[in-house]
């Protein structure tokens, strides 16, 4: 039996910051023990006990935001090393006191090494792997992360899915299999007004865990209008389709590099709403804290509270897709959380 389901350290980073914004301190506090339960040793060491405690004797000490000092500290602990560029300066977190070239945490290269630099021309120390990188090619231009701008733009584009999310209906005519309406100002719609699409068949197995079960290839993503795109398939996809919902399971769509979304169990035989669509934030969420060579390992959370999460941010998914199926399917729980809640 599923008790735990895996979420992005950037998502819970975010559902914290919106529930301060509410004032919800109960959430507040759970997201946090979740984020600082994450956070590795070398890491608390290198960033987040300096920057909570001020960054003592510093010329220019650190000033930042407590949640985003933890997310950020969440997110490195969270990736493995991959093998990116060992640049001297990859990533920079800036104190809110810092005016010049002084007062951030310089986050090294792929191993996310963290330095703290509080004057202008500070050296800090460098690996033999740097210097030989260094010695061959130009550094390339640092990167601020949780930049305020970014931040402000990121969270206010979950509250624009909060008012407006992506609703999925079944039409009374044509050749649409079913049609999603983006929300207003959505940052998913596709680019182009036909996009192939990898549609996939979404189920729970014996142990209440979800899982993709088939790939349907030949389905398209096709523009109605600007906000209301239908989801075209052949015949014989269309009849799979129909048994599998009849089933009971739900169904995935991506397109595109990072664009997915899930769609709860549908009954094809009513004409109109269906539910929502959950779609993937990764996009939005992640340039915030910053590219990084490496996979993510994500952070668990109990299968109530997760509930309770995607109950309380439309917006909000699991790092696997598939796992919404668990969360808002209304045959997974005595007291299930509703996708139109």
């Amino acid at each position: 039996m599923v008790d735990s389901i895996a979420f992005p350290v950037s998502a819970l980073w975010a559902a914290a910051r919106l529930a301060r914004d509410r004032g919800d301190d109960g959430l507040v506090g759970e997201l946090v023990a979740l984020l600082e339960a994450s956070v590795k040793e070398p890491v608390q060491r290198a960033l987040l006990d300096p920057a909570r405690n001020g960054t003592p004797g510093a010329v220019l000490p650190f000033r930042g935001d407590a949640l985003d000092v933890l997310g950020l500290a969440a997110w490195l602990s969270t990736h493995t090393t991959g093998s990116g560029r060992g640049t001297r300066a990859d990533r920079r977190y800036y104190s809110q006191l810092s005016a010049v070239e002084a007062g951030y945490f310089e986050i090294r290269g792929s191993r996310g090494t963290t330095v703290y630099v509080d004057r202008t021309g500070q050296r800090t120390a460098l690996t033999r792997a740097d210097r030989h990188r260094l010695a061959n090619a130009s550094p390339p231009r640092p990167v601020e992360v949780l930049a305020p701008d970014a931040i402000s733009s990121a969270l206010e584009a979950l509250r624009r899915i909060e008012v407006s999310p992506a609703r999925v209906s079944i039409p009374e005519e044509g050749d649409a299999l079913l049609e999603i309406q983006w929300g207003k100002g959505s940052l998913l719609v596709p680019r182009r007004k036909e996009v192939p699409i990898e549609f996939s068949l979404v189920r729970r197995d014996g142990a209440s865990r979800a899982l993709v079960t088939r790939r349907m290839p030949g389905l398209l993503l096709r523009a109605r209008s600007r906000q209301v795109w239908g989801v075209i398939a052949p015949p014989e996809r269309v009849m799979e389709v129909h048994a599998a919902a009849m089933a009971g399971q739900g169904f995935q769509i991506g397109y595109g590099t990072e664009q997915a979304c899930v769609i709860a169990t549908i009954d094809f035989t009513a004409v109109g709403p269906q539910g929502l669509a959950r779609c993937s934030t990764g996009a939005l969420l992640d340039p915030v804290f910053g590219t990084f060579s490496g996979e993510p390992e994500h952070i668990r959370v109990p299968l109530e509270l997760a509930r309770r999460l995607t109950a309380v941010y439309r917006w909000l998914t699991p790092a696997s897709l598939a796992d919404l199926l668990v969360l808002v399917d209304p045959s997974a729980s005595p007291s299930p959380v509703s996708p139109t809640s």
